[in-house]
């Protein structure tokens, strides 16, 4: 496949960029509740990770990396390449972890978090899970999420990612130290866990 073939001709970087950072800010600003993201214009990627590369293509620029984990993992970062300004860096040291499949192979768990001094330096990890709801659902595997911009608990519901990955995120926090979560469902919604929630999964 040609650098041609993975370039994204509906999709444009200040327009589009402008309105998903808006999004990312309002989800941020009030953790675990839904946004639409809607239906991101990208013909490339496969339907369900539209919503996580369209956030990506918004977002990435030549002042931070990214690590693609998961299935297609290696055309996922041509893509991203093809279509911004960013590079590849380690696992370790990456800004954004894009996780395509249901969990990443324990490698989330070695993101970087920041320092005591600049704890703004921890990676944001972001999923594609198949959907998201604000009520639970016996196929999915809903949380309990407290902190600021949460009215008492907020509970969210993230269906297609893996028991052992949802159950693995609160040991990459430790606030202010930790890494922010960006969930870009199949379905259309957006959903951001910061590092500053504190969360448990519901019994």
């Amino acid at each position: 496949m040609t650098t041609a073939d993975l370039r994204e001709r509906g999709f444009e970087p200040v327009a589009d960029g402008q309105r998903l950072f808006r999004a990312v800010l309002q989800a941020t600003a009030r953790p675990g509740s839904l946004l639409p993201l809607g239906a991101p214009p990208l013909e490339v990627p496969e339907a369900r990770l539209r919503g996580a590369c369209a956030l990506l293509l918004g977002l990435l620029d030549l002042e931070v990396s990214f690590h693609a984990l998961g299935p297609g993992a290696a055309r996922l970062a041509d893509y991203l390449l093809a279509n911004t300004g960013t590079r590849v860096a380690p696992v370790e040291s990456a800004d954004f972890l894009l996780v395509a499949g249901p969990d990443s192979g324990g490698r989330a768990s070695r993101a970087k978090r920041g320092t005591l001094e600049a704890p703004h330096l921890g990676a944001t990890l972001v999923y594609a899970p198949a959907w998201l709801s604000a009520r639970p659902r016996a196929d999915g595997i809903t949380v309990r999420l407290r902190g600021p911009g949460i009215p008492g608990e907020r509970s969210l519901t993230i269906g297609g990612i893996a028991p052992c990955e949802i159950e693995g995120w609160p040991a990459l926090n430790d606030f202010p130290l930790g890494v922010d979560i960006w969930l870009a469902g199949g379905d259309g919604q957006l959903a951001v866990i910061p590092r500053s929630t504190r969360w448990n999964r519901e019994s």
